[in-house]
């Protein structure tokens, strides 16, 4: 898998564990529901650190919690 889709598949698993939505994590985290949305339907080419670490911040965890998910381990990622 990309990159990009594991970030999404963690970021929706995410979302379902805490029972939050898109549009309350913007409102948590300040990066706009647009861009959650792009983000979760893997429409974002490329996505900054610093995006990632605002929604980490916003659901209450590490960005060290969110890469993890062994999605992100290396015999994963394809790009």
């Amino acid at each position: 898998m990309t990159l990009n889709e594991a970030i999404a598949l963690r970021l929706k698993e995410i979302l379902r564990q805490k029972g939050i939505t898109q549009y309350r994590l913007s409102q948590l985290s300040g990066i706009a529901e647009s861009s959650i949305s792009d983000i979760c339907r893997q429409k974002c080419k490329k996505l900054s650190i610093h995006v990632v670490y605002e929604l980490t911040d916003g659901l209450e965890m590490g960005i060290d919690e969110f890469f993890g998910s062994d999605l992100f381990r290396r015999e994963n990622i394809s790009d």
